[in-house]
């Protein structure tokens, strides 16, 4: 099954400012029951834990995190390519290239301001579909601007 992870509007059928409710009914329509949900805290998570969805203030969704590991049940696609089989500075270059303004490399993590990406902690462990060999990011996320501005305030916190 793959998830297309749109930047600025969700992953697969979520959609930013979904509720937790309609985030569930969303997956189960689009997945079946091979979506494996659980919850912590005001966290959804699907496939085990390879798709998160954080919720704001309001109870809407405002970040989802994917990160891919085997038997998940799910691969994802971000402009294009899948981004947990690139090497971590190629999936950046890629992102990069799509984006306006010039970034630098980072393997801990990076945020592409415009489009809302995240891209946390490279390593060679996070290379499930090729072996451990090269470092792949472990996280690709995308928030909306609601979570770029908790981002902005913890930062200057």
């Amino acid at each position: 099954m793959f998830l297309e992870i749109k930047p600025l509007y969700g992953v697969g059928p979520i959609k930013f400012g979904m509720t937790s409710q309609e985030v569930q009914d969303a997956m189960k329509e689009s997945c079946g029951n091979e979506y494996k949900y659980s919850r912590s805290g005001d966290t959804d998570y699907f496939f085990g834990s390879a798709l998160e969805v954080s919720y704001d203030d309001e109870g809407k969704a405002e970040f989802i995190g994917t990160q891919y590991y085997l038997g998940c049940g799910c691969d994802f696609i971000l402009y294009g390519i899948d981004p947990f089989s690139l090497e971590a500075s190629a999936l950046f270059e890629h992102i990069a290239s799509q984006q306006l303004g010039s970034h630098i490399f980072d393997p801990a993590d990076y945020l592409f301001r415009d489009a809302i990406i995240t891209l946390w902690n490279s390593d060679e462990q996070y290379d499930h579909k090729g072996g451990e060999q090269k470092p792949v990011y472990a996280q690709v996320g995308v928030g909306n601007d609601i979570y770029l501005h908790a981002i902005d305030k913890i930062e200057k916190a």
